[in-house]
């Protein structure tokens, strides 16, 4: 029987008598409500910019302009000042030195006493009229002496060819760490721009950007002839450390700050690349100094247009075809009379939004009752919204297969309550289902990636198969429910080792597990890791089996058999009840090569193919030819070995399997008595192989009992 609220009401008109009553669904009501009040806030802007005083944000901009563009240049100054004062200081110390003795390691030390003096600048370095040059830097990430403070080179012409270049590193306190002579790196200080510009220029000049010789940073170099006219001293400050005193503060988000010269050039800006552009000349970056105009960022051309020679202070308005933007310019002296403008910009809506939030914040006052309308709108439609939309992200966490346990979503709408207890009932299920279905099958099936349709594809996957030696016996001697609680925390701590490393576990058979790679998923080199796997569930069960010995519970030997090859893989079943597995020969040979280590006295036997892929990782040795039981050709296995196996370390291994091969070799090669000798030096020295004493056992037989001419070494399985 229908409840009352499931009977839909109905519409009827004059043709077909009934019509389903519209339904608009949720969101449509919410975006209805969102809409309606948009409309009311554009309506509030367009009635407050009639009445707001434009001038009054202009005066309050440029005030905040001013205060901000004191700050910067403080900073500018605080940055060029000392570097000023370190270069004249060491022109009037180095004019004391004698002429022979000024590239010796006094200079050296007393340019990096300058420097350790002095904040921010890059380097520190005198250069002559015969190209001598002495350079000290602060030592940079790629010098690997750990207590060098200073780097320092000099470089010396005795004569016109000759060029001799040594380098020291100094610590802290000014003593030689290290000496090595270099050789020619080309650099000679008379053809660098700021040797050039001080050596014509009295006084203290400062260079435009250029791109320094030794680390290929970019910067300014401020240089002073030395009073004796000998030659010039330089100290660097990079365009970075200028950059970054231009980013430290702003008026709003978008707003920066750029310094330029009466020419129009970009002295500095918050990013480098805005003041020039590198370009390589033969092997060797060069800097092209950029001016407003020619500049990649629209609003640098336009203030280009309208700024001539700036006197004084000013707030401008510019435009460019995407964006207004409020400028401020401010004349700036760097340095002795290096004349220049500090400019502030910043978006016009960002400039203009405080005004526009006082004038939204005393409307909002003036219509409180339309505000508390719309607000009690918004918390009705946000309460209706936010559990769907938290339902909505549960439900597509689930198609990603995240079932993780989240507080339950609250609502006082029943319906979306009763839709959130289903969503935690759907999640237990699902996580439950897992348990029973590999969780690669159902994160695909939920995904959609799959169907549950039955049939398959074939494709190449690594198999592996497991077993319990002697389960049979151990379970006679236990009770029901004792075996059911051990055999459960084995297969827990194989099934974990397995799944963590990739496998899917197609199946447990009893005690078996049956386990595969590369299928659902695809997966790289899967027989590696189906390898890695084996390996580390061999560890893992070596600690169980400590636990139950312990405990005075027997050990649980496992075997195990690993094979890659084709495949079919997919549904198998009815349309009732289905298996997602693989088939072919490749299971089945990996299922015999399992078993088969009863007869060869092995933990781990791979066949050839995963050797092949194994081989350069982990270690492996040849066991034997089988034939499996109904199979026409045999197949050369080997014995993938464990770290530790045999109670041997990885250098005792490799004589371990010297001595096996040698020991195959004499078998292969129907020496009986000979295999049979070697096998007993073999097993003394390594008594725990198995493998040893079956084909002992094998050799001794052979001599009592020869086989036939055609016997090739191949085992022929009698039982699967």
């Amino acid at each position: 029987m229908k409840r009352a609220q499931d009977k839909l009401p109905e519409f009827r008109n004059s043709n077909s008598g009934v019509l389903p009553r519209l339904r608009i669904p949720l969101h449509i009501h919410i975006a209805t409500v969102i809409s309606l009040l948009l409309l009311l806030v554009a309506t509030v802007i367009v009635v407050s910019n009639q009445v707001v005083d434009r001038n009054a944000a202009i005066e309050e901009t440029k005030n905040a302009f001013q205060s901000l563009g004191e700050i910067m240049r403080g900073k500018i100054e605080a940055l060029y000042g000392p570097v000023e004062t370190a270069v004249e200081s060491t022109a009037d110390s180095i004019d004391l030195f004698a002429p022979d003795k000024i590239f010796y390691l006094d200079t050296v030390k007393l340019l990096a006493k300058r420097l350790s003096e002095t904040d921010h600048i890059f380097a520190l370095y005198y250069g002559n009229h015969g190209g001598n040059f002495v350079y000290v830097s602060n030592v940079g990430a790629n010098v690997l002496h750990s207590e060098a403070v200073y780097r320092s080179w000099i470089i010396t012409r005795p004569t016109q060819q000759d060029f001799d270049r040594t380098e020291y590193l100094l610590d802290k306190n000014l003593n030689v760490l290290s000496m090595e002579i270099l050789g020619n790196n080309g650099y000679d200080p008379r053809t660098r721009p700021w040797y050039q510009t001080a050596l014509k220029t009295p006084g203290t000049v400062q260079t435009a950007p250029y791109v320094f010789f030794e680390t290929n940073d970019v910067g300014v170099t401020i240089a002073r002839r030395t009073d004796k006219g000998s030659g010039v001293v330089g100290g660097d400050l990079t365009l970075q450390t200028l950059s970054a005193a231009l980013r430290e503060n702003k008026l709003s988000d978008g707003s920066f700050a750029i310094i330029f010269e009466d020419s129009k050039k970009i002295l500095a800006a918050a990013e480098v690349e805005h003041v020039i552009k590198v370009e390589h000349q033969n092997d060797r970056p060069v800097a092209v100094h950029q001016a407003l105009h020619s500049s990649d960022i629209p609003v640098y051309r336009t203030l280009a247009r309208l700024v001539g020679n700036v006197a004084k202070e000013s707030v401008k308005e510019i435009e460019t075809e995407n964006e207004k933007w409020i400028v401020w310019l401010s004349p700036l002296t760097l340095g002795h009379d290096h004349n220049a403008v500090l400019s502030l910009l910043s978006p016009s809506d960002e400039v203009f939004a405080d005004v526009y939030e006082r004038m939204r914040t005393n409307l909002i006052i003036a219509l409180f009752g339309i505000a508390t309308g719309l607000l009690a709108s918004w918390l009705v439609a946000n309460s209706m919204a936010r559990p769907i939309g938290k339902l909505t992200d549960e439900a597509f966490r689930m198609r990603q297969f995240d079932l993780e346990e989240r507080e339950p979503v609250n609502s006082r709408i029943v319906e979306v309550r009763k839709l959130s207890q289903a969503v935690q009932i759907l999640k237990r299920s699902l996580n439950d289902f897992a348990r029973y279905v590999p969780a690669q099958v159902v994160r695909r099936l939920v995904a959609g990636e799959m169907t549950s349709d039955i049939g398959g594809v074939r494709t190449q996957i690594t198999v592996l198969f497991t077993d319990v030696a002697e389960f049979t016996a151990i379970s006679e001697t236990m009770e029901p429910m004792e075996l059911m609680a051990d055999i459960s925390e084995y297969l827990a701590v194989l099934s974990q080792t397995l799944i963590e490393n990739g496998a899917m576990i197609d199946k447990y058979i009893g005690d078996a597990v049956m386990a595969v790679w590369n299928a659902p998923v695809s997966q790289e080199k899967h027989a590696q890791m189906a390898c890695k796997a084996t390996l580390e569930a061999v560890a893992a069960i070596s600690d169980l089996n400590k636990r139950r010995a312990d405990a005075g519970k027997p050990p649980l030997h496992t075997r195990f058999g690993l094979h890659s090859g084709d495949a079919v893989v997919g549904n198998v079943g009815s349309a009732e009840r289905m298996n997602y597995t693989a088939l072919g020969e490749t299971v089945n040979l990996a299922a015999r090569l399992e078993s088969f280590n009863k007869q060869t006295g092995t933990m781990i036997l791979i066949s050839e193919t995963v050797q092949q892929e194994i081989s350069e990782v982990h270690l492996t040795r040849i066991v034997d030819m089988m034939r499996p039981k109904g199979a026409a050709h045999p197949v050369r296995i080997y014995e993938l070995l464990s770290d530790g196996q045999y109670g041997l370390n990885q250098i005792e291994a490799s004589g371990h399997l010297r001595s096996w091969q040698q020991c195959y070799e004499f078998y292969t090669s129907r020496e009986w008595a000979r295999a049979v000798d070697a096998f007993d030096q073999h097993i003394a020295r390594y008594p725990e192989d198995g493998a040893a004493k079956i084909f002992r056992k094998r050799a001794f037989t052979y001599i009592k009992n020869p086989p036939s001419d055609e016997w090739d070494g191949v085992f022929t399985a009698r039982v699967k």
